[in-house]
């Protein structure tokens, strides 16, 4: 086998027998100690809650509906951490699709997506009795209470904004599927009236946060997306770069939109842009974009808040390129 066998022997002290053997790893198991290494050192960073209420995750599998790709790495890369195993659907249709060939323990539906929305997508799971204790958790940059209701009337049991918050979508997935009982930072939602929530509003210390990162860009505040990435500096410039190569794309399309006088679709669009600047921590875009999503959606269009939007809009772009 390549090696040698040595013995080492001493009169009335004793022997000593020795070899050496170089074994190869499976690649299958060196790609699993090499990624366990990866969650292990980012998972590091996370604040000890984080980490700690994250295991009672490690072994889920999450199905994500999410659109906006920027957003899909946002939430997989988190979720990973945990030792979650996720599956992305790009909208309704497909999250359907991959919920026939495959067994997950929840799903985080966006619901403002193409083809097919994460409202109608869920009123066609809970119509299937096999379905009805599947959690489904709404992912949305929209806060209204007209938007709560409208997930809890549709079958949803809760509910995460975007941005999204790193502690409350871990204490949410800890409250539906952990193996532990956790219970959420709010009020849960149930799908019947018959069920009223048991939870109550957890008070917790203030938790350690990353140290300081060397990443700065104006108008941007990275505080929760480094810790939605464990601290991966190199993933943000990845997603800021991403999202800089979608902007003109976006641009062009509510240009469209508003000029073809498809104000609601426009507003689509930018409800996309609202989330994902939330997400990536660009504050003064993430404001913008909001104002203009609600007026958009109620079909007015204000051309000095477009005017400001677009010169936001610009300056972001701007400052993401000086990355280079």
């Amino acid at each position: 086998m390549g090696s040698h066998f040595i013995i080492d022997s001493e009169p009335d002290m004793g022997t000593t027998f020795s070899f050496e053997l170089l074994l190869g790893v499976a690649e299958g198991e060196l790609s699993q100690r090499v990624e366990r290494r990866h969650i292990e050192r980012k998972a590091g960073t996370l604040s000890a809650d984080l980490r700690q209420r994250g295991e009672a995750l490690s072994g889920r599998h999450i199905l994500v509906a999410e659109d906006s790709v920027i957003n899909q790495q946002v939430v997989r890369e988190f979720l990973k951490l945990s030792g979650v195993n996720v599956d992305i659907a790009n909208h309704g249709k497909e999250a359907l699709s991959r919920l026939e060939q495959n067994t997950y323990d929840a799903i985080l539906m966006d619901i403002h997506m193409p083809e097919m929305g994460g409202v109608e997508a869920t009123e066609h799971i809970r119509r299937q009795a096999k379905y009805a204790d599947l959690p489904i958790i709404a992912l949305t940059a929209g806060v209204t209470q007209e938007e709560r209701e409208k997930c809890r009337v549709c079958g949803m049991n809760d509910f995460v904004a975007k941005p999204i918050n790193p502690e409350e979508l871990i204490s949410v997935l800890c409250h539906w599927i952990g193996k532990q009982d956790t219970p959420p930072t709010h009020t849960p939602y149930h799908p019947s009236p018959s069920a009223p929530s048991k939870a109550t509003q957890e008070q917790r210390e203030p938790q350690a946060k990353p140290e300081p990162t060397k990443l700065s860009l104006a108008g941007f505040d990275f505080a929760n997306l480094l810790e939605m990435v464990g601290g991966d500096e190199e993933m943000i410039k990845e997603l800021l770069i991403g999202f800089r190569g979608e902007m003109d794309t976006l641009q062009e399309t509510i240009d469209t939109h508003i000029k073809e006088n498809r104000l609601p679709e426009a507003g689509d669009v930018m409800h996309r842009i609202k989330g994902t600047a939330g997400n990536l921590g660009a504050a003064e875009l993430h404001k913008i974009a909001a104002t203009m999503n609600t007026s958009l959606k109620r079909n007015v269009f204000d051309r000095i808040a477009y005017d400001d939007f677009k010169k936001v809009f610009a300056q972001t772009k701007t400052v993401i390129d000086s990355l280079g």
